[in-house]
């Protein structure tokens, strides 16, 4: 299994050449334990952020969709965001 990880300093990998301070790179999940307990690099985590389809008011009555489209009233606007999301909406 590979692991990402953040090199904290510069330093030289068994054939993985130098490694630049801040750069990312994959090892495998023993080496990266011994990175860590050296404190030469930390495991990279990602969180994923859920975005949730909504309509924005853009003034006069307009509203903006998701994908950049905008419709007149607000019924409109949540009838063709329903229509654009299909059944996820």
């Amino acid at each position: 299994m590979t692991v990402r990880m953040k090199a904290l300093r510069t330093f030289l990998m068994p054939a993985g050449g130098r490694i630049p301070r801040g750069s990312e790179f994959e090892t495998s999940e023993g080496m990266a334990r011994g990175l860590e307990r050296k404190m030469l690099a930390v495991r990279m985590t990602y969180q994923t952020k859920v975005i949730t389809p909504e309509i924005k008011h853009a003034g006069g009555g307009w509203y903006e969709l998701p994908d950049g489209s905008k419709a007149k009233g607000k019924e409109a606007a949540e009838k063709a965001l329903k229509e654009l999301m299909g059944d996820g909406a």
